[in-house]
């Protein structure tokens, strides 16, 4: 398997604007979809391994395994088209947890990131 290519899916500066247009004055959005938040819960850490839970603002590194569940492609008369693939998570493996103070200083790019997970190959062992 080759190594993960990271892209950084948090919105850029124009489809924040997009977003907040839409929503009430003085409304923050976050700068992610929120399709893209996934949770974990007691049952899935543990199958995972994880004993102790990580601090807020660390990050999880995964590797995920997804059954597309559905495909669709759209066009109507004065809209853009429209696509989209629905993925249901199967199989999850966490790579690697980084505290705060080890992310304290690193520049976050998607290339930074694919090059830190090239020989870190080992799971989280809480």
């Amino acid at each position: 398997m080759a190594d993960p290519k990271f892209v950084d899916m948090k919105y850029t500066k124009a489809e924040l604007k997009e977003e907040t247009r839409e929503m009430k004055v003085g409304y923050d959005p976050e700068p992610y979809p929120w399709g893209l938040g996934i949770r974990l819960e007691s049952e899935e850490l543990s199958k995972l391994g994880v004993t102790t839970l990580p601090q807020v603002g660390s990050e999880i590194h995964f590797a995920a395994v997804a059954k597309v569940t559905g495909v669709n492609q759209s066009a109507q008369q004065g809209q853009d088209e429209r696509t989209c693939v629905a993925l249901q998570i199967t199989m999850l493996a966490i790579v690697k947890v980084e505290s705060a103070a080890e992310e304290a200083g690193e520049v976050e790019t998607p290339a930074n990131e694919a090059k830190e997970q090239r020989g870190k190959g080992s799971l989280l062992r809480a």
